[in-house]
């Protein structure tokens, strides 16, 4: 298949045990058979690792950026194995992703969003049952702001300056991630969010009222869908002290919603945590993120 038929063909998660599953003899190579709950973590890492390189082949089929200057991989040149400071960003890699972000990123976003809803028209009218789930940072809102203020401008992004930008709730839409939102509920779908930001302090309140000022709306009072302006089901976020990885933490609140009676008929994020594990989403959509990756 030549790169641009292939750029053509819809990005489809469908599930772990598909797309993002390896064989049955690499699993047993890699596994082993230690019990049924080694097997099954091994079983997640081997999920996240298969994703992680069908994302390095797509970057590499369809950019010419250097391996050196891919933020997921700490931001420089791996050596001995032993990965350089996460924030540390070189010259020319600021330059580079300027060079991404002015030029190419939105092309990539509008690429996936429109397979995506593509994929959602196929379906034709769903139900409120069917839920869609979107993640926040990069796939609802873009950072895309703080990151020309910080490093891409050559300053050291620290963990306080990430969690000021969120508090302050002025992230931008990423508009066309909010167009399938909207598209989505006209359509008969829940749509929710599931996101990594941790509820303490005023963030709960600050990342509400920010999908509200970027047209997101606000949580639907009648889940049944009598509402008339796009509304959400319920912002996820996590407890001030849950340390789990979000490749754990998120198949876990995708879980609670199967309990309630929900089908996970969708899922969009920026992250491959954001849409491999359990209770996985009949078709997920991966939003392109150079800058960072999440386990």
């Amino acid at each position: 298949m030549t790169d641009e038929a292939d750029s053509h063909q819809t990005l489809k998660l469908v599930s772990e045990q598909t797309l993002l599953s390896p064989p049955n003899e690499t699993r047993k190579a890699v596994c082993g058979w230690n019990g049924m709950l080694a097997w099954a973590s091994c079983m997640t890492l081997t999920v996240i690792i298969f994703g992680v390189t069908l994302g390095f082949m797509a970057l590499g089929r369809r950019h010419s950026g250097s391996i050196n200057c891919l933020y997921a991989l700490g931001g420089g040149k791996v050596v001995d194995g032993i990965f350089p400071e996460p924030r540390v960003l070189s010259a020319a890699c600021r330059a580079e992703f300027h060079d991404y972000f002015t030029k190419q990123y939105m092309v990539d976003v509008n690429t996936a969003i429109a397979r995506a809803v593509s994929y959602f028209d196929s379906l034709g009218s769903a139900n409120r049952t069917q839920a869609v789930v979107f993640d926040i940072d990069e796939t609802a809102l873009s950072n895309l702001p703080q990151w020309q203020e910080y490093y891409l401008a050559g300053f050291e992004e620290d963990d306080a300056a990430r969690l000021a930008w969120q508090e302050a709730g002025n992230a931008p839409p990423l508009m066309p991630s909010r167009s399938l939102y909207h598209l989505l509920y006209q359509q008969g779908f829940t749509v929710t969010f599931i996101t990594g930001r941790h509820d303490g302090g005023s963030n709960r309140e600050s990342t509400a009222s920010n999908l509200k000022t970027a047209g997101y709306g606000v949580p639907c009072k009648d889940p049944s869908g009598t509402d008339t302006e796009p509304c959400y089901l319920q912002l996820d976020m996590r407890a001030v002290d849950d340390t789990r990885l979000a490749s754990v933490y998120k198949p876990d609140k995708r879980a609670q919603l199967v309990a309630r009676g929900y089908t996970m008929a969708g899922s969009i994020g920026d992250q491959w945590s954001d849409l491999a594990g359990t209770s996985p989403a009949t078709a997920s959509f991966k939003l392109p993120n150079p800058m960072y990756y999440i386990l």
